[in-house]
């Protein structure tokens, strides 16, 4: 059948329909969870440590037996056997429903990490994902939908879930946006305001990218939007983010403020 991943009828993704629906799943996981039967102590604190957050699942609050899982998944020189149970555990958490297990299903498919690669699998898992929050799954697939990458474009729902995934929290897809708004491209109306909303939520989140555009948009002097003090503080905070299109920017611009000495020891104010 067909799903809507976010709620319009334009989406066309199939999905199945046992997802979620076994129950039989569910109450053994359940039971398992409850028994305790992967304790913490078997994965070992440091390792836990190390892979305190995977796929967006916060592993301290995790159930024992996810916990193992995420560590299987990037454990080095794993065992067949360890790597099985992982992608029996990964698979089993997915059809219950859980975002995160379901977008690193789509990865594990996609990359052929249990084994040959699925593209069709990892589009059905990679939707599932989407159509339950998970604001990295649903900007990867706005992505494809946007670039065609292994799917039929469809513009309207790829900004529908570019902007689903920003209003998530997604540095990547609050930049695309602030990027889009700044240049009005992509079906989107060009409004600098907007782009700067957008824009300061991805560099507030360390994405250098929009940290060096939001400090472009600033310098401008012929922007109606122009805060050149604030604009050479975004793009001195992108250089040390390690933007080397920030260097130039700052050569030119430094001069005009040869009286005032900017704070970056902390991010600018919005």
């Amino acid at each position: 059948r067909y799903i809507s991943v976010t709620g319009v009828q334009t989406c066309a993704l199939p999905i199945s329909q046992t997802v979620g629906q076994k129950t039989g799943l569910a109450i053994k996981a359940a039971a398992a969870d409850r028994a305790n039967e992967l304790p913490q102590q078997a994965i070992g604190h440091r390792r836990l440590e190390q892979h305190r957050r995977l796929g967006g699942v916060d592993l301290a609050a995790a159930q024992p037996r996810q916990r193992l899982l995420a560590v299987l998944l990037q454990a080095e020189g794993a065992s067949e056997k360890d790597r099985e149970a992982a992608f029996r555990n990964l698979e089993e958490a997915a059809k219950r429903n859980h975002p995160g297990a379901q977008y690193r299903l789509s990865y594990a498919y996609e990359k052929g990490v249990f084994g040959p690669s699925n593209a069709s699998k990892s589009i059905e898992w990679l939707t599932a994902a989407a159509r339950n929050g998970e604001n990295n799954a649903q900007f990867l697939l706005a992505s494809k939908l946007d670039e065609g990458g292994g799917l039929k474009r469809d513009a309207v729902l790829a900004t529908q879930l570019y902007t689903k995934a920003a209003e998530g929290g997604n540095p990547s897809a609050q930049y695309y946006l602030g990027r889009m708004y700044s240049t009005g491209s992509g079906g989107f109306p060009k409004d600098l305001n907007v782009a700067v909303k957008w824009l300061q939520q991805s560099a507030s989140r360390a994405n250098a990218n929009a940290q060096f555009l939001l400090g472009e948009l600033l310098v401008d002097p012929d922007s109606p939007i122009a805060d050149l003090k604030r604009g050479i503080s975004w793009l001195k905070v992108s250089e040390e983010m390690g933007s080397s299109l920030a260097v130039g920017r700052l050569d030119r611009k430094s001069t005009r403020l040869n009286s005032s000495h900017t704070d970056i020891s902390r991010m600018p104010s919005s």
